[in-house]
């Protein structure tokens, strides 16, 4: 007992005491109150508290661009967010400071936001690019271009798919405001764009297969549609470019008042030279590189767009006439035709190349299986209407197309007809399928405009061209009624409800005609060119109407001679009244009417119309013009 108690007592004494203190008053009873003030001493940030300056662009947040950059850079999502959605806003009023001040870092900052794991600030983000962009020239952006590209790819390849997917609203932020970036340096993004939904067959090969969109809400059909849409605007960029160059190496000398006959160009292009040669030999081998790393891609394209396409038709169950699409098929055929026109324009501008021709293109194994399957279900159409919800999508793909909902699909059909055509109508044997052909091309001209459009009646043009202009003899081997195909166009042109340059460019195959030993001599043909002199006769005419029609002056067709000398006295009434639509300087199209008359084998009764003509509108300077072109004959009245 007695270690027991000296136990305790030790453990008493270990124990903390608080001292007390003499001054500790205890408070009195009903007045138990805690005494909770403290002191604390201020945590002062600097940044916070210096002034804005006046003249400095703040958000609605008063926050300044500088204050927005490092926001970006949170590690809190919300604050990302906010961030790029008020540097869009900001963008929108203070778009001048921005850009010549912040641009750097603000691209920079907000691009690498493409990466983020939250789908929120990856849109906000792209918003941001699309404001500056909108606002950017050219050559501010070409600096930043590869940072821009690199992001670009980074987010294509990698490993959330839904990054992927967000990828491609930068891609058309760059395609909408800077095509042209894209397409100088085309090399730099389809390589990992084709990540998207394809895969290479094996390192060693530059062919590659179909990828399956796994883990994503979208299905593969309308992953594909979304990424071949991107790639038919790339193709239309590089396109675009490349037609702007061809056309920019002829060079056109112009002066006001003479007409340099000739200029010895040599001095300028020595001036012009750069210094350093091997430079210049350097940046041509860069260009022929990239030339070819981009023809490498576009080899490999039919391949994967005939996959592609046999994935989505459906089988042939029961022969029907058209081959019935559903919404997703005939998205995915109008997709895969007008990538092909391009492919297509892109392998004839290219025809001096050899990297790349029609042979390794279309004329592949692939190729000739693609043509043959498109031609061997042809034509198509789209079955039963569509969901609002799934036309909607089809329409918005559509609409990045540059086409239109067509039930009828006549301009994909078309097209078909034309690649096809134009790829084997120079064969020795004959081929049924070009038949086939020219039979939905009669059923177009022929079908009271119930078909053709001012969408689609580019290729019928491109075909109409082929077969009464450029390859006649071609068509007429495989057995075309050629003579058939032009009456109809004349039935065409003469009952179509198109626009005036649609109607245009029928008229300017028509005229060409006259230069077809094949055709010109047609009884209906004759009956068309004379009919072309009431033209002269309406209330008004196109320039460009006049200058075609004075091409069959200068063909020296006889049947447009005779109809216009009949009609001579009601032309040269009208002249003074006629409306001229497409130019601003009316007497100088009205000179071209005239000169018609120089190349006329005028007789007395002509020379007397013409001679009341003057009396009549004795001073003007149409009828002065008029006396001087029959000087010029040796007439003088």
């Amino acid at each position: 007992m007695g270690g027991k108690h000296k136990k305790k007592l030790r453990e008493e004494k270990s124990k903390v005491k608080l001292k007390k203190s003499e001054k500790t008053k205890f408070l009195p009873k009903g007045k138990n109150v805690t005494d909770v003030s403290f002191k604390i001493k201020p945590i002062v940030l600097p940044e916070q508290l210096r002034q804005k300056q006046q003249d400095v662009p703040l958000s609605k947040k008063h926050l300044d661009v500088k204050d927005l950059v490092q926001r970006m850079r949170h590690y809190n999502e919300n604050v990302r967010h906010s961030a790029c959605e008020e540097t869009a806003d900001m963008i929108k009023y203070f778009h001048e400071d921005i850009v010549n001040n912040h641009l750097a870092v603000v691209i920079k900052t907000v691009t690498t936001l493409i990466q983020d794991k939250i789908a929120k600030v990856r849109q906000s983000a792209v918003k941001v690019v699309d404001k500056l962009l909108e606002h950017c020239t050219h050559g501010k952006v070409e600096p930043f271009f590869d940072f821009l590209s690199v992001n670009l790819r980074c987010a294509m390849t990698n490993i959330n798919k839904t990054i992927q997917e967000d990828s491609l609203m930068l891609l058309d932020a760059l395609l909408k405001h800077v095509p042209n970036l894209i397409a100088k340096n085309p090399e730099k993004i389809l390589s990992d764009f084709f990540t998207l939904i394809s895969k290479l067959r094996n390192d060693s090969q530059i062919g590659r297969t179909l990828t399956v969109n796994l883990g994503s809400q979208l299905t593969s059909v309308k992953w594909r549609l979304k990424v071949l849409s991107r790639l038919y605007r790339i193709l239309k960029a590089i396109i675009e470019d490349k037609g702007i160059k061809s056309y920019n190496n002829s060079t056109i000398y112009e002066e006001n008042d003479n007409i340099v006959l000739y200029k010895d160009a040599f001095s300028e292009k020595l001036n012009l030279c750069d210094v350093s040669f091997f430079e210049n030999n350097i940046t041509e081998e860069s260009e022929t590189s990239k030339s070819f790393i981009l023809n490498k891609h576009i080899v490999t394209l039919i391949p994967l767009l005939y996959e592609t396409w046999v994935e989505v038709i459906p089988s042939n169950g029961f022969k029907t006439e058209n081959t019935i699409l559903n919404e997703e098929s005939s998205a995915m055929l109008a997709c895969v035709m007008k990538i092909l026109y391009l492919l297509w324009e892109y392998t004839r501008l290219n025809h001096d190349n050899n990297n790349i021709n029609m042979n390794s293109v279309f004329l592949s194994n692939e190729g000739k299986k693609f043509l043959t399957h498109l031609v061997g279900n042809f034509p198509y159409s789209q079955g039963e209407k569509m969901k609002m919800k799934e036309k909607n999508k089809t329409k918005s793909i559509l609409n990045l197309l540059d086409g239109n909902e067509d039930p009828k699909c006549v301009e994909q059909n078309l097209l078909i007809c034309y690649i096809y055509s134009v790829l084997h109508i120079k064969k020795n044997h004959k081929d049924p399928k070009i038949l086939q052909i020219m039979s939905y091309v009669t059923r177009c001209l022929l079908s009271n405009n119930s078909f053709i459009n001012s969408h689609n009646i580019k290729f019928l043009i491109l075909i109409l061209k082929s077969i009464l202009v450029e390859n006649t003899k071609n068509w007429q081997k495989q057995n075309v009624e050629v003579e058939t195909i032009l009456e109809n166009t004349i039935t065409f042109y003469n009952n179509s409800r198109l626009g005036e340059n649609s109607k245009m460019e029928v008229f300017s195959i028509l005229i060409d005609v006259s230069d077809n030993e094949l055709l010109k001599s047609l009884p209906k043909y004759d009956a068309w060119v004379c009919d072309t002199v009431n033209s002269f006769l309406e209330k008004e005419i196109s320039a460009r109407k006049i200058n075609l029609l004075f091409t069959l002056i200068k063909r020296d067709n006889s049947v447009f001679k005779e109809s216009f000398s009949k009609k001579i006295t009601l032309i040269l009434e009208n002249i003074p009244f006629i409306k001229i639509t497409d130019n601003p300087d009316e007497n100088l199209v009205k000179k071209e009417i005239i000169k018609i008359i120089y190349y006329l084998p005028l007789n007395r009764e002509n020379l007397k119309d013409i001679s009341n003509f003057l009396d009549k509108f004795n001073d003007g300077e149409i009828s002065n013009y008029l006396r001087l072109t029959l000087n010029l004959k040796g007439i003088v009245l």
